[in-house]
């Protein structure tokens, strides 16, 4: 077991708190990686984390904790097994770099977490963040389960441009993937999957256990329930009044509608892939034909015949990798 002596500052400048870690943790700091195989837990296990620390979970689990000072928020960060965050400094606001992994963050205020090529805008908001890989994918995706959401998601493009910004809603799971040169965006009803992992009920039954459920005028749409709307839960934040010691996922936010009641959203991100890619295949099959023809010693107007004809499976092939970014658009 190796611990962390505390460095002696100012009891006025918040510092994260790595807590509540169970199994194996990997801590980095300036180049020196800490291993911790049995977790840490009590108070003699607090350990005080700085700017550029990494916090690597195993096999295990961790909790870390930013008291409310100032104007710094109150935030728990979770860690799931094989999740990686990278802290930032806390002078210009909170901010952190998710590497991968699965997280959960509950916050009062506001916060920024770069994932990949895009950047999530947080204010008072119960997420869960998913950045897992998967087969045949070059680079993970990123799913947000947005418990209780108040912000946005930056989607930046592989060109560098300043991206698009997505507003992020009350029970909703919104997902974004890269493949070059697209940006694959999707919206759908809370994933059930993600609830499960966190321990999270339902928006429904959430609500049912607090309020008569059995109410016409209590049942709202949760795509348009926004923290403070009358869709909303108000009495949800006290979830967030003290997580470093008990937290009720319970009703995490939880907005007043029914899930059941509400309609799922078609699943245009796997179209809009489908038409990106036979749009780009035939653009190559066209220049692929051309080239063929060029280097070809086939008789001159039969070359020109087919070289002329190639260009109709380019133009189409461009018709449906526009009409696969105005598919994408319709996520927004």
């Amino acid at each position: 077991m190796v611990m962390i002596v505390p460095e002696i500052c100012s009891q006025q400048a918040p510092r994260w708190s790595l807590l509540n870690a169970k199994g194996n943790i990997i801590l980095t700091r300036s180049g020196r990686r800490l291993v911790y195989q049995d977790g840490i837990s009590g108070p003699a296990g607090i350990i005080q984390l700085g700017a550029q620390d990494m916090v690597q979970t195993g096999n295990g689990t961790a909790s870390l904790m930013l008291e409310s000072r100032g104007t710094t928020p109150e935030i728990t960060l979770m860690l799931k097994e094989n999740s990686y965050v990278v802290l930032e400094k806390l002078e210009d606001g909170v901010s952190l770099e998710f590497l991968y992994g699965r997280i959960r963050i509950i916050s009062s205020g506001a916060l920024s977490v770069k994932t990949g090529n895009s950047i999530t805008q947080l204010l008072e908001c119960d997420v869960a963040l998913d950045y897992i890989a998967r087969p045949g994918v070059s680079q993970p995706g990123l799913v947000l389960h947005c418990f209780k959401a108040a912000g946005e998601l930056t989607a930046r493009s592989f060109t560098g441009s300043e991206g698009v910004k997505l507003q992020l809603k009350t029970g909703e799971s919104l997902s974004l993937e890269y493949q070059m040169p697209f940006a694959y965006v999707e919206r759908k009803n809370l994933d059930s999957a993600a609830m499960a992992i966190w321990d999270v009920k339902p928006p429904a039954i959430a609500e049912a256990e607090f309020a008569n459920a059995g109410s016409e005028d209590s049942r709202r749409d949760i795509s348009s329930a926004a923290p403070g709307s009358p869709g909303g839960n108000p009495g949800s934040s006290g979830n967030l009044s003290n997580p470093g010691r008990s937290v009720n996922p319970g009703n995490p936010g939880g907005s007043s509608a029914s899930s059941r009641n509400t309609a799922p959203k078609p699943p245009r991100k796997n179209i809009s892939k489908t038409v990106s890619i036979l749009g780009v295949s035939l653009m190559g099959a066209g220049v692929g034909l051309q080239s063929y023809v060029h280097f070809s010693d086939m008789e001159e107007d039969l070359s020109k015949k087919l070289f002329y004809t190639a260009y109709a499976p380019i133009g189409v092939g461009a018709i449906l990798v526009l009409g696969a970014a105005f598919i994408n658009l319709a996520n927004l």
